[in-house]
Formats: C-alpha cells, structure tokens, sequence
C-alpha cells in the first residue's frame, strides 16, 4: 500500500531541490568553471550518489554569487542562460510542429470521410483510421 504525501510537504522536497544544482548544471546554466566551483567552502557543498557515480551539490545562490563577481561572469551566465531558453523554445517548436502535423492530417481524414458520406467523394486517397491522441507536453511556467 502507497502511502499518500501532503502536498506542503511534498511543495518544500520540490523547493529545497529548487535551491540546489549540480556541480554539472553549474557549469553548463552559470558559465563557471570547476576550478570555480572549488573556492565555495565545504560546508556549503552536500555530494550526492546516483548508481555509484558520486556528485556535488551546491547552493544555486553561491554559484549566482560566484559566477556575478567573476570578471565577466555576469554576460557568461546571461549568454548560457539565453542557451538554455533558447534549447527550451527549440524543443517546444518541436513538439507544436508535430502536433501541428498531427492535427492536419487529422483534418484531411474527417475531411475524406464527409465527402465521403456526402457523396462527393473527390478525393481517391483511402480513409485512415483516426489517429490516438498523444499526451500534451507539460506547460513550463
């Protein structure tokens, strides 16, 4: 039997993890280095452990505060930002293009099938079965 979470208890697991980024993701959404990331002081990184490849976490606010004061990190952490959104809107593009798709050829079987019961089949491609229905991307907000 599953236990049922709270959901304020489950908001503050989904905050906490907010606050944290990997030592990778640091790298990759601040433009700092690792040799950055090293003068942050111990007590402030926790590691953690995924299949037996150990990790580091730090505070998404040191790493903020690390990659400002760097001389020219404040446009490297705005430029991998921009990456970041831009990888985002890419994949979104993607994936309304697809559905896009979906939805046209969708139309042109309705479409066959009117005229079909109509009589004025113009058309002499063959009727498809209609497509399922795929699951929507979660809405980022």
């Amino acid at each position: 039997m599953k236990r049922a979470h709270s959901t304020a208890g489950m908001d503050k697991i989904r905050e906490n993890q907010a606050k944290r980024v990997s030592e990778k993701n640091a790298v990759k959404e601040y433009g700092v280095t690792k040799e950055d990331l090293d003068t942050i002081p111990e007590d402030r990184v926790k590691s953690r452990a995924c299949y037996g490849s150990v990790y580091r976490m730090f505070q998404r606010e040191d790493v903020i505060a690390l990659a400002t004061n760097k001389p020219g990190g404040a446009e490297a952490m705005n430029t991998a930002q921009n990456s970041k959104r831009l990888a985002e809107v890419k994949q979104e593009l993607r994936t309304l293009e697809s559905e896009l798709k979906r939805l046209n050829d969708r139309k042109q079987v309705l479409l066959n099938e009117q005229a079909q019961l109509t009589g004025n089949a113009t058309s002499t491609t063959t009727t498809q079965p209609p497509l399922k229905r795929t699951r929507k991307a979660p809405a980022n907000n």
